[in-house]
């Protein structure tokens, strides 16, 4: 195993930018991390097809963890979210369709969950009321970016690279000019929902069942 050779420890994962090579490894950790998600069941070649996407539309900073040559995690930061890709790339990737018909055949319960979330999200970026706290008053004028996705693999997981990818994010948007950087959250996920506020991350504003979450990038 690779290690560090002043104290002998195994070395952590580097966290870089990440390159096209490594779409394949994302894409099989967002599966095995979203297994539950309807986008996830797709099927790897669409779920990969979603990331090149991101990457493509110039909206996304895409990091990765890299240790022994191995992907082992990926964060994706949203820079110019009028510029992200949303749902498009359903509709022009070849074989989504088939994709999602044997998805809805196999599991029509978790198809018909996927679609209440996403219309459930329209609708809450379309204008749905927001609940802000006492906290995001002195967050509210400041340049945003958004944390969009965090997994880690499997055999990472427990290991700190959660907090690795967070701080390396609040780095990099702060690089790029930005002075805050907010999330996304189910309310019930308490477990994320410690692990943030462990980081830094203050609640600023709740609408329906999701909570966002922020922090400055000083």
């Amino acid at each position: 195993m690779e290690s560090d050779r002043n104290s002998g420890q195994p070395r952590a994962p580097r966290v870089r930018e990440a390159v096209a090579a490594d779409l394949p490894a994302v894409a099989e950790i967002y599966r095995d991390a979203f297994a539950g998600s309807a986008r996830a069941g797709l099927g790897r070649r669409t779920t990969r097809r979603y990331f090149e996407g991101l990457l493509r539309a110039g909206a996304c900073r895409l990091l990765v963890a890299e240790k022994q040559g191995e992907v082992s995690g990926f964060a994706v930061l949203v820079v110019s979210p009028q510029r992200l890709p949303a749902g498009r790339w359903l509709l022009c990737a070849p074989g989504v369709w088939l994709e999602g018909a044997a998805l809805i055949s196999r599991r029509p319960g978790l198809a018909l969950a996927y679609l209440r979330r996403a219309l459930r999200a329209r609708f809450s970026r379309e204008g749905a009321a927001q609940t802000p706290t006492a906290d995001a008053a002195h967050l509210a004028g400041l340049r945003t970016a958004w944390v969009e996705l965090i997994a880690v693999s499997a055999a990472e997981r427990g290991k700190g690279l959660g907090s690795r990818f967070l701080a390396a994010v609040v780095d990099m948007a702060r690089d790029m000019g930005f002075e805050c950087v907010k999330l996304s959250v189910e309310a019930a996920n308490t477990g994320a929902r410690r692990f943030y506020e462990r980081e830094g991350f203050v609640r600023t504003a709740q609408s329906g069942r999701r909570l966002t979450y922020a922090r400055e990038c000083v």
